[in-house]
């Protein structure tokens, strides 16, 4: 192929600029006693110039473009993984805030509310996978909210944390209605929380890396 390897293009400049000072020099070889051998050489330098620049140029260009490689097209970056939502209910905020602090650090997209009619408005809004709520809340209790979170999104996992013995009867009530949760009881050990997570409650939304 024309100009396949670099440099090719510039010897065939030199050729062909070679061959048209050939022809002209023994034109004016040939023409020496008629005075026109000196405007006939001065012409031969003139073509000369303008084959070497012309197809130097030219040579350059062809052979650079096809010694360069095709680009390799740039892998599509891959996704980055969702991280699982989880909402954390307690009316003490220093332990909300805290569980928070552990969850986002180990990959899951946390966020805290601190009375059982913020945990379902925030439920409603950010439609969490899951959502630790602890039983004993003032204004409404965490077992009353998961009631009403489960009919909003019957699809998000609801876990309830309690360590006051009051939560039995609330929890036996609930049962009597028809309504079962997984309970934890508090304090709650944040590795078993995240054994619990990765292998319980959302085993098949791994946290992101």
């Amino acid at each position: 192929m024309l100009f396949r390897k670099p440099g090719a293009g510039l010897q065939l400049a030199l050729a062909v600029a070679g061959i048209l000072v050939s022809s002209v020099f023994g034109l004016a070889i040939g023409l020496a006693d008629s005075g026109g051998a000196i405007a006939l050489l001065l012409l031969a330098a003139a073509i000369f110039a303008i084959a070497w620049a012309y197809l130097r140029r030219g040579g350059r260009a062809v052979s650079g473009w096809h010694g360069a490689s095709n680009p390799e097209p740039a892998p599509s970056a891959t996704p980055a993984r969702r991280k699982p939502i989880i909402l954390v209910s307690d009316d003490e905020p220093a332990i909300a805030d805290t569980m928070v602090t552990i969850l986002n650090h180990y990959g899951y997209d946390a966020s805290a509310v601190y009375t059982g009619l913020g945990e379902v408005e925030r439920a409603r809004q950010i439609r969490p996978d899951l959502v630790l709520t602890d039983i004993i809340k003032p204004d409404l209790n965490g077992i009353e909210s998961a009631i009403c979170i489960r009919r909003l999104l019957p699809q998000c996992k609801i876990v309830l944390m309690s360590g006051a013995p009051s939560a039995a009867d609330l929890l036996a009530d609930a049962r009597a209605r028809g309504y079962t949760f997984e309970v934890l009881a508090k304090p709650i050990h944040p590795q078993d929380l995240l054994e619990k997570l990765r292998t319980e409650y959302l085993p098949d939304q791994p946290p992101a890396p």
